[in-house]
């Protein structure tokens, strides 16, 4: 896969913000077996060439009151590319584990790899806000988003099953460099009834940091079948010096009480390169991945390009 683009950002006469982004991908797979069937016979070469055209406004209000900076800014990105990019031919290994909410709200395509494509014509719009003083914050999101063509190619109770997608949103919270409280929502755009909550807090010094993070899905959209989900998430990350830090996690069931993923990680930086050498056990088993051991290294050369590289090991 690859990507050309051009982009042009300017400013209008009252402070808006405007950004246009023209791009071309153009995609090659190779495939042994049969994406369809999931059948070991045949094999197929599948092309996808494509243009987009996204176009983003916004407009930050910014003030200064009681020796605070408050921040208002409506922002709507709409985008265009064209439809029937998704050939049943292209398999979808990248792009399954998908969910919508504040990261991805103003991505011209919102699944999070190359094998499916949010072809058609989207409109996102929302509200950001913000009120900043001396090492204390709060800053937030809301909005929504409308397809106004392509297919409907997400999954039911993802939040984008239907032309007008539900609302999701973002609280974060920092009165002090020691403690960072994040709240991520998304509600159903006819009830208003929360259909995720998660919330997070990371305490302690940049040295030393422990963080949580829970999670509440009314209905899991990566499940064969809906279902409720919910599951805690901890971490402590200890810095060395500024190039050298570890980091532990686990990541817990609570519906079913039992682990989904227990990680650790050796990661070294500097103004050149990024390295990161994790080991990963997990327990839980997804159509034809099962539960196991995996060692993985990501190198990151600073504005030139990665490589990664992860291997299994079953029985561990």
């Amino acid at each position: 896969s690859t990507t050309g683009g051009w982009e042009l950002p300017w400013l209008g006469p009252w402070g808006d913000q405007y950004e246009l982004r023209l791009s071309v991908r153009g995609d090659a797979y190779q495939t042994d077996g049969d994406p369809i069937t999931f059948g070991t016979d045949g094999d197929n070469s599948e092309f996808r060439l494509f243009p987009r055209a996204t176009l983003t406004w916004s407009w930050p209000l910014i003030g200064d009151s009681f020796g605070l900076t408050p921040l208002i800014e409506p922002v709507v990105m709409t985008t265009w590319t064209p439809t029937g990019l998704n050939d049943p031919l292209i398999p979808n290994e990248d792009s399954q584990d998908f969910e919508f909410d504040d990261t991805n709200l103003f991505e011209p395509d919102r699944f999070p790899g190359l094998d499916r494509v949010e072809d058609g014509a989207h409109v996102a719009y929302g509200l950001r806000f913000g009120l900043y003083g001396a090492g204390q914050q709060l800053n937030g999101l809301f909005g929504q988003s409308y397809r106004f063509s392509g297919e409907n190619v997400f999954g039911p109770n993802s939040g984008l099953d239907q032309d007008l997608s539900d609302y999701v949103g973002r609280v974060d919270l920092s009165p002090d460099e020691w403690l960072n409280v994040r709240y991520r929502f998304r509600l159903d755009r006819d009830t208003l009834s929360l259909e995720r909550n998660e919330l997070g807090a990371a305490v302690g010094p940049p040295r030393v940091r422990f963080d949580v993070n829970y999670l509440s899905l009314e209905d899991d959209p990566t499940a064969d079948e809906p279902r409720e989900r919910e599951e805690v998430t901890a971490g402590l990350s200890i810095a060395f010096s500024p190039a050298l830090a570890v980091r532990a996690q686990t990541r817990q069931n609570l519906d079913l009480g039992e682990p989904v993923a227990h990680s650790a990680a050796l990661v070294y930086r500097n103004p050149c390169l990024l390295l990161v050498a994790g080991i990963e056990r997990r327990y839980t088993e997804d159509r034809d991945a099962e539960g196991g051991t995996s060692v993985s290294l990501r190198v990151i050369f600073q504005n030139l390009g990665e490589l990664s590289g992860e291997t299994s090991l079953f029985g561990l």
